[in-house]
């Protein structure tokens, strides 16, 4: 199926708000940059001027961002002191700051499932990176790799998700083989039963992907990149 994957920008003046936002069906939000601070005059400029151009980004406001944005279909954010750094710190006080987001729409994850000893692959288009989100290798439905040797539950293995992440994440295509010896460390769990892997993955962009240059842009300026790729 033919994707679209948007790659934007948007940049918020201090005290206003702006949403981020994927209308294309099955996507949601990635953030790949944000900048709070200031590095020009023209872009958010004040009655007064604005003489401090030194004002780089508070290093916490990525991680705000991403916790108010990443994984949504959309989100609003207000370009505002209280909300882009932690409690008590001290940016640029007195610096009118603007904030630039960088975002992609991005697929939803994926889910890939494979019966024991099977051999699959995982993947993702070019220049995006696989991040596995969560891994299960046991057995605990009746209707997924219906087993010949019988139906006991197996709970999963803890350490398969890490096994899984250092093998994947980062890979465009990662392959995988569902036995215990390829996702558990030392014994095999509940020895005998006729085990499952699913694995949970999504397609990240890579930090540069999405990326224009910063504060080059008019106030408020949206933009837009078209990228095809094929799932």
């Amino acid at each position: 199926m033919l994707a679209f994957i948007l790659a934007k920008e948007i940049t918020i003046c201090t005290t206003q708000r702006k949403p981020l936002s994927c209308s294309y069906p099955g996507s949601n939000i990635a953030i790949t940059g944000v900048f709070w601070g200031r590095k020009s005059a023209s872009i958010c400029p004040s009655d007064d001027g604005d003489t401090q151009l030194d004002c780089f980004t508070a290093p916490e406001s990525e991680g705000i961002v991403k916790g108010r944005c990443e994984g949504k279909e959309s989100c609003e954010l207000e370009a505002r002191h209280a909300l882009l750094q932690n409690p008590g710190s001290a940016h640029c006080p007195g610096v009118n700051k603007y904030l630039t987001v960088n975002y992609t729409c991005v697929p939803d994850a994926k889910e890939e499932v494979m019966c024991d000893s099977e051999n699959s692959s995982l993947t993702c288009p070019a220049s995006w990176k696989i991040g596995v989100n969560s891994v299960f290798w046991g057995r605990q439905s009746t209707t997924v790799c219906p087993a010949e040797n019988g139906q006991t539950m197996c709970t999963g293995a803890p350490e398969s998700l890490g096994i899984v992440k250092k093998s994947c994440d980062g890979l465009t295509k990662c392959d995988v083989h569902a036995s215990y010896d390829q996702v558990q460390n030392g014994a095999e769990n509940c020895p005998g039963v006729q085990k499952y892997l699913i694995i949970n993955y999504s397609c990240r962009p890579h930090p540069n992907i999405g990326r224009t240059h910063l504060h080059s842009e008019p106030r408020y300026l949206e933009k837009m990149r078209i990228v095809n790729f094929r799932l």
